[in-house]
């Protein structure tokens, strides 16, 4: 997948990730490549992890496909994407929704993949509805929505105030936030706003129930209740994409 000015997407994880003192260990003994916010990378080896941190009202996505045979997968993108906006630019020049776009077509071209979307622990119900409703440029689409929704994808959604994400897709999280989330309750909202714009993801199959537990296989406390806050936060999520871009506009102010 190629990027702005030419550049792969491997170009651009060696300059901005691996920089000195960016790189370290953790605890399962892989290097582990830093994001920091407003920053984008990719990794394609067998044992570099991706992770962030600083998470409070910004989210990261995770985007990993082709998968190998000893479960590793082989293309691994992590964004930081600031305040969970698409509208700004990332390092390299990068423009948050034509990066987004191009998943979307390495997706489809690998014929399915896993999507993480972490989101900060400031960030409520309501606020990871809005982020993951954006807009695409101009108007055009939904674009986070329509890659979340493509039905040859498993999609995760957690909070959480930092991520590191292994080449085989498993994650550990940080001590803030609420963990892993029920992503069917979402994706159906998302599928139901989706095809009231006109936009339907055709063969889309919601994830089960069993799906809303930790990475240690703990029982997310609170969620119980999900899906009725879910709909009542549905109804105000529009009101609130006004506020995303405003923040994006601000986060490019502020760029790296």
């Amino acid at each position: 997948m190629s990027a702005a000015n030419g550049r792969t997407q491997n170009d651009l994880f060696t300059s901005a990730v691996a920089a000195p003192g960016r790189a370290k260990r953790n605890g399962d003994g892989d290097a582990a490549a830093y994001v920091p916010i407003n920053y984008w990378a990719a990794a394609h080896d067998a044992s570099t992890a991706l992770e962030t941190n600083r998470l409070t009202s910004c989210s990261a996505l995770l985007v990993l496909t082709d998968r190998q045979p000893d479960g590793i997968y082989a293309n691994r993108t992590m964004v930081h994407l600031n305040g969970s906006s698409l509208n700004n630019r990332l390092n390299g020049g990068v423009d948050g929704y034509k990066l987004v776009d191009d998943l979307a077509r390495q997706v489809n071209e690998a014929g399915g993949g896993k999507i993480i979307w972490a989101s900060g622990p400031d960030n409520r119900n309501t606020s990871i509805l809005t982020a993951l409703g954006q807009e695409g440029r101009n108007g055009k689409g939904y674009p986070l929505a329509e890659l979340m929704l493509n039905p040859k994808v498993t999609t995760d959604i957690v909070s959480t105030n930092e991520i590191t994400v292994s080449p085989d897709g498993s994650y550990t999280l940080g001590e803030l936030g609420t963990g892993k989330l029920d992503a069917a309750d979402f994706l159906s909202i998302l599928r139901e706003e989706s095809v009231q714009n006109g936009i339907e993801i055709a063969g889309y199959t919601p994830r089960t129930k069993a799906d809303s537990v930790a990475s240690d296989g703990r029982a997310i406390a609170d969620e119980t209740n999900a899906s009725a806050e879910l709909a009542e936060d549905a109804a105000d999520a529009p009101a609130l994409l006004q506020d995303l871009e405003d923040i994006g506009e601000l986060g490019r102010l502020f760029e790296v």
